[in-house]
């Protein structure tokens, strides 16, 4: 009985970014730039014209829209925007930007808003928001004492008031709150990340208040860490959107209080391709101890091959859903306009029924919090039900007063880890020293590791002695699975001198995630003994993530083996230049760079025996490039007149570059002509009334510049590089012809933070530029488009963040007016 069907085409909708109904059942839409109206003059139930009621929105904007009385609120321009006289009917009035300024417009910056049932509205920044430390919050009392990566923000009506109330997400544009003022999103994955240790998947989240979900720059953290929160429901593989909760009455009975998220194309992990259609998923949520799990279901999805009446493909790439007065699903296409789908429902959907106990209870904890009751908060701190509980410490987090401490002390030691995770975030207000003893001198595992790991939460140093000595007390005792992960967690945050020997005794634990953490800082703090154990475990290994893993370790090892060991370990890396070692179909387009990484590592530290082995060195792969980088420019120049292949010939060129006083051979491309170089005017100009060209031929143009290197794709198999800059599929549809020309012309006029690389300074060489893809306290590990290097920290002067593109400038200058007609080709083609 579902139906569905197009009511507006892109030509009404513009951009589809964001979508939202106001309190007349009117649809507003985001187009780029720019809110849209939508009007249905003749009443047909399709819209045939718009008005335009607020600008200066764009570029990709508005991202969140809400109506609330005579303002509307848009996430676009440099932030926030209030605009005022909806409900006058006549022109709204800018009344500029709430709070300080955010990006917007791009995949990863400000999303979503919504009213929540606090009165109060509700931001999903993004990782790329340009949010940090405390830029954003007004509040003390914010339960976030940090903003970092995607951040949830509680903001009052007039703008003026801004609290974090979590933090620690990858980029979950939807943000949703239920019935009992719970919060969720649907967070993506790092696609770039696929076949690598620490990739998560796509996943559905809990924000619980003062939490954080994990997320890092490169990676994420297990779920089971101590110091954050897992997922409620993994996924897999998706492009999460916008989503809301369902409310309304006419979807089947089954779909109340559901989470509807729209899961855009999803990408390939290895060219970053778009290979499937969108899907609007359906998330039931169901309590679980103090928190939630959920189940899900994909509620619609184009058929196979679906077309529109003009023959064009339906690629259902959602953006966003609105709930119509009517109860009916409204959802924003980038490519086909607004969809709306409704059913008939056979049976009439009763209405929710009164609350449970629970549910009253911690709707109470909820309100009390908001009134600052610090004695009922207690009292629902001891609550029979553990979410009651977890609600009374959240709301205690913006509370720190002096007789909270001793119950969330106690509460550290909670029979359920939400509660106590969340009672460490409420501690994480007080400064250690008017507690820390307390805590520590009471006898329970928990209650001290989550006491020290709060000092951490607060960026505040806790006395080395102390913890230490706790440590030191916690390695004699026989814990639990769960608390021997969280102990390994500690002992990475406090590194203790004697933890050699907790993480050597019982390897391989039975647990896999003991015996995951105890490899991770067996390689970390470099524990020769390890190697015959990492060894072993390494050759015996089946699941290549898992060797992938050991291998990490281990090649970071600077002693601890004997020669039979080194030829074994040298004979495992020679044989992983083929195989699935060697095959990047299927993972992340980062996988070589972190491949290599270790490659170099264990290079390095086994040089000799590896130089002894070069004759069995492939040097076209991955493990080629190190050898080529271990050279000295005498030996590259030999190695250089002796190589046939061209690929190699170009490596050897850019090593020999890289080194103070080489003699660089010639090469074809240098010794050619330059062409007479266009100014960036002439191109800018040029690409704004270019028509034509060929997108094969500019493929050719897209690989000769090396813009696959950066980007991805293009038309040679096997060339696809890796992914130092924005994605450029479907560029064409997501930029007007005028941003396109400023991204091409001007790359540094407007870069997202996840672009932007560091520059590593040297008192006495040629600074590098890339990103970092490996640290400790003795290296740094760098990639650029060409290779990885390792850097001792003593030589580093600077670590200097970039603010302008990696792009090259004039990149496109000396290109005749048929290749530049043919590069555009190929960019529009969508690969």
């Amino acid at each position: 009985n579902f139906h569905i069907r197009r009511v507006a085409g892109q030509e009404l909708s513009g951009g589809s970014y964001d979508l939202c109904f106001d309190a007349q059942g009117r649809l507003l839409v985001g187009d780029g730039n720019a809110v849209r109206r939508l009007n249905d003059n003749d009443n047909d139930g399709a819209y045939d014209g718009y008005e335009v009621i607020a600008t200066g929105l764009g570029p990709r904007g508005p991202q969140g829209l809400l109506v609330w009385g005579d303002r509307l609120y848009a996430v676009g321009g440099d932030g926030l925007q209030l605009f005022e006289g909806y409900e006058s009917g006549g022109p709204l009035v800018h009344r500029g930007r709430l709070g300080a300024k955010l990006n917007t417009g791009g995949d990863h910056d400000a999303h979503t808003i919504f009213r929540g049932a606090d009165d109060h509205i509700y931001l999903m920044a993004g990782n790329g928001s340009g949010i940090r430390d405390r830029l954003h919050i007004t509040e003390s009392n914010s339960p976030g004492i940090f903003e970092r990566e995607a951040s949830v923000f509680r903001i009052s009506p007039d703008g003026k008031k801004w609290e974090c109330i979590a933090s620690g997400g990858r980029n979950p544009p939807s943000l949703g709150m239920n019935y009992l003022g719970e919060l969720f999103s649907f967070d993506s994955d790092m696609e770039w990340h696929v076949g690598l240790p620490w990739y998560r998947p796509v996943r559905l989240n809990h924000w619980t208040i003062g939490g954080d979900q994990g997320w890092q720059e490169v990676g994420a953290y297990p779920p089971y860490y101590i110091d954050n929160l897992p997922g409620i429901l993994d996924v897999g593989r998706g492009s999460p959107n916008w989503g809301v909760f369902y409310e309304a009455d006419l979807l089947p009975q089954k779909y109340r209080d559901a989470f509807l998220v729209c899961d855009y194309r999803w990408k390939r992990e290895s060219n970053d391709q778009y290979s499937t259609s969108g899907r609007l998923i359906a998330f039931f949520m169901k309590r679980k101890g103090a928190g939630w799990t959920a189940s899900m279901e994909t509620l619609a999805r184009p058929k196979p091959n679906a077309r529109d009446a003009n023959g064009k493909r339906i690629s259902f790439a959602l953006v966003d859903i609105a709930i119509a007065p009517d109860g009916s699903l409204y959802l924003s296409d980038h490519n086909q306009g607004i969809w709306r789908i409704t059913c008939e429902p056979q049976t009439l959907n009763p209405l929710r029924g009164t609350l449970s106990s629970w549910e009253r209870r911690a709707t109470e904890a909820r309100r009390l919090g908001q009134l600052g009751d610090i004695p009922g908060l207690l009292k629902f701190l001891a609550d029979d039900d553990p979410f009651v509980r977890r609600r009374a410490a959240e709301e205690l987090t913006r509370w720190p007063v002096p007789e909270a401490r001793g119950p969330l002390i106690e509460a550290l030691n909670d029979p359920e880890r939400l509660v106590r995770y969340v009672a460490m975030c409420a501690l994480a207000h007080h400064p250690i020293s008017e507690w820390l003893d307390q805590a520590l001198a009471r006898p329970y595992p928990q209650t001290q590791m989550r006491a020290l790991v709060v000092g951490m939460l607060r960026r505040e140093q806790v006395p080395a002695d102390k913890a230490q000595k706790t440590i030191r007390a916690l390695l004699s005792q026989k814990l639990s699975v769960e608390d021997q992960l969280d102990l390994l967690r500690v002992i990475h945050l406090f590194p203790a001198r004697n933890a050699g020997n907790f993480l050597l005794s019982d390897f391989p634990d039975a647990d896999r995630n003991v015996r995951w953490e105890k490899i991770r800082l067996m390689g970390e703090f470099r524990i020769a003994e390890a190697f015959p154990l990492l060894l072993r475990e390494l050759e015996s290994e089946t699941n290549h993530v898992t060797q992938f893993h050991i291998a990490q370790a281990i090649a970071r090892l600077r002693q601890g083996w004997n020669t039979d060991q080194e030829t074994r370990l040298l004979n495992w890396f020679l044989e992983t230049q083929e195989g699935w070692f060697a095959q990047f179909s299927g993972k992340g387009v980062e996988f070589p760079a972190f491949w290599q990484t270790t490659l170099s590592e264990f290079a390095a530290n086994h040089r000799d025996a590896f130089m002894r082995a070069s004759n069995r060195i492939q040097l076209t792969s991955l493990m080629g490039n190190v050898l080529i980088n271990s050279l000295g420019p005498a030996e590259l120049t030999a190695m250089y007149k002796a190589e046939n292949s061209p690929d190699v010939k170009k490596k050897i060129v850019k090593a020999l570059k890289r080194i103070p006083g080489a003699e660089v051979p010639i090469t074809e491309s240098q010794a050619a002509p330059l062409r007479a170089e266009k100014s960036d005017e002439d191109i800018h100009k040029f690409i704004l009334a270019a028509k034509g060209g060929d997108a094969q031929r500019g493929g050719k143009v897209y690989e000769a510049l090396q813009c696959n290197s950066c980007h991805g794709g293009g038309v040679t198999p096997g060339r696809e590089g890796r992914f130092f800059g924005p994605d450029l599929a479907g560029i064409g549809q997501r930029l007007t012809k005028t941003e396109l020309a400023d991204a091409l012309v001007y790359p540094s006029k407007q870069v997202a933070d996840r672009f932007k690389g560091v520059e590593i300074e040297f008192a006495d060489a040629t600074p590098l530029t890339g990103f970092i893809t490996d640290q400790d306290a003795e290296t740094i590990t760098l990639a650029d488009r060409d290779q990885v290097q390792r850097v001792p920290r003593s030589k580093i002067r600077a670590i200097n963040p970039q603010s302008s593109s990696l792009m090259p400038s004039k990149l496109l200058n000396q290109l005749s007016e048929d290749e530049l007609r043919d590069l555009l080709a190929f960019l529009a083609d969508g690969r």
